[in-house]
């Protein structure tokens, strides 16, 4: 029952709910791998569960997981005719449930004693020792009229030995290593379906069987691997996709990262000749002020030329600047123009004194060289305007590279979960190739292993038939002498 037709150990679960698992566990080992006695390490075990609450016991019972695969192999094996039996070394609480459930004709273990609602630490029945499944399934086969060679038995532990034995055919189910030379075939994977086609009926048709399931497993298998591959091949042309994206996205950051710098030195250049032209302005509009001071001296009349000069100014950068209708872009044009009538008045007659005329040279002279620092002004602006708006496009286009790197990689990892999903289904079909294959040669031997037993059942028959011929008196020719001597008749 347990790591067979259940995929548990059952003491080992009552051993955690009392809180010696470890313990038992180890126990549990040796005695599944014969190193130590089994009813010796039962009574061990069950000595240890002692004072186990009776509910936790239920509470197991009511959860155990049969194996993957039991019930089919029961259903088929019962629909083929064959009754069977569970011979297990566990308890009765849990072997009956599991028997019900699964449908099995014969239930035997043994029994775990509780009173007063806690596990006692003793056990009774009648599975207590090495040999006591053989025992157990001699009466099952004498009450159903059979044979030890009709028997087909499956086990997983040293328990299991005797009946291996003499059995017509032995299965050793799982990894437990002190089975597989005794056994007939050895089953690694926990699924009990495999051992339907191993169900005696022809052995050819057996082998046919399990031929057919071996070559639709080779070619799942191979389908799986070629889809593995295109979805590897995918992932790596995505990859490639990917790193490309990052690669141009790594360039266009450093190459707006030196769009910035430029930009950031044209704006140093910008306030630096700000300030110059600043400077410039300041020096000019204090020359014009002394201008101011000696026209009021001079008795002229109306406004200053430099006040002409900044009105005009003013109005220039206005026409340049506003949006306005044609009439009063009219009205803005003679006014500027009757400012610049009386401003070339005012400088004729400034030019005429020799001081005015000196300080309007200075002026004009400073004016010029301030409107020089201010066209550098507005051609270092337009320039770091330039960059900054490469700048700006740039990290917008590294945005998107990356927000389309960022799906490309989704879908690379997407197609790498696919191909790792279909690795694993390829690497389960080969071992299940590889068990099918361990199947139909251990087939085969027991095939040839038969043909050899039955050859020399007939060779034998034949023996004891020509000596009792020869007790008779017949005389015999040589061959049959060398047959009754090979048969240790003679």
């Amino acid at each position: 029952m347990d790591n067979t037709l259940v995929d548990v150990e059952i003491i080992d679960e009552l051993a955690k709910a009392a809180g010696v698992g470890e313990k038992v566990a180890e126990i549990t080992r040796k005695a599944m791998q014969g190193e130590v006695d089994f009813g010796t390490a039962l009574v061990e075990r069950v000595q240890l569960l002692k004072n186990l609450p009776e509910k936790e016991v239920i509470k197991i019972a009511d959860s155990i997981p049969i194996m993957k695969g039991a019930e089919l192999l029961i259903k088929e094996a019962k629909s083929m005719g064959y009754k069977t039996a569970m011979i297990s070394g566990s308890f009765m609480i849990f072997a009956q449930k599991v028997g019900e459930k699964l449908g099995i004709d014969h239930v035997a273990a043994n029994e775990l004693v509780i009173k007063d609602g806690v596990v006692t630490g003793e056990v009774t029945g009648p599975l207590m020792k090495q040999e006591s499944k053989e025992s157990v399934l001699a009466e099952i086969v004498k009450s159903e009229g059979l044979e030890f060679k009709d028997c087909v038995v499956v086990g997983d532990g040293a328990n299991d030995i005797h009946m291996f034995k003499n059995a017509g055919l032995s299965i050793a189910f799982g990894l437990n290593p002190v089975l597989r030379d005794i056994a007939d075939v050895v089953i690694t994977q926990k699924d009990q379906e495999m051992i339907i086609p191993l169900l005696p009926r022809p052995r050819q048709d057996m082998l046919e069987e399990l031929q057919e399931k071996m070559e639709k497993l080779k070619n799942e298998s191979e389908k799986l691997k070629d889809k593995r591959n295109k979805l590897n091949q995918n992932a790596s042309e995505l990859s490639i996709k990917r790193d490309e994206l990052n690669q141009k996205a790594r360039e266009l950051v450093i190459a707006a990262q030196a769009y910035k710098k430029e930009r950031d030195e044209y704006n140093e250049k910008v306030s630096e000749h700000k300030v110059n032209r600043d400077d410039l302005n300041e020096k000019a509009n204090k020359v014009y002020a002394r201008l101011d001071k000696l026209r009021k001296k001079s008795n002229a009349k109306g406004s200053s030329i430099g006040e002409l000069k900044r009105e005009i100014d003013t109005l220039e950068f206005k026409q340049q600047t506003e949006v306005m209708s044609v009439s009063k872009e009219r009205q803005l044009v003679e006014r500027i123009s009757s400012l610049q009538e009386k401003y070339l008045k005012k400088k004729v007659q400034m030019e005429q004194d020799i001081e005015l005329k000196a300080l309007l040279e200075e002026a004009q002279n400073l004016w010029n060289q301030a409107s020089e620092y201010h066209d550098k002004v507005t051609e270092y602006a337009n320039l770091a305007q330039d960059r900054h708006e490469k700048m700006i496009a740039a990290f917008r286009e590294v945005d998107q590279i990356r927000t389309d790197a960022d799906a490309i990689h989704k879908d690379f990892v997407k197609a790498q979960e696919n191909a790792d999903e279909m690795h694993n289904g390829f690497i389960k079909a080969q071992k299940e190739i590889r068990d099918f294959d361990k199947l139909i040669g251990s087939l085969k031997r027991k095939s040839q292993k038969d043909r050899e037993d039955k050859k020399r059942q007939d060779t034998q028959k034949k023996a004891e038939e020509i000596y009792d011929q020869f007790k008779k008196g017949q005389k015999l020719d040589t061959e049959d002498l060398l047959l009754l001597q090979r048969s240790k008749l003679l």
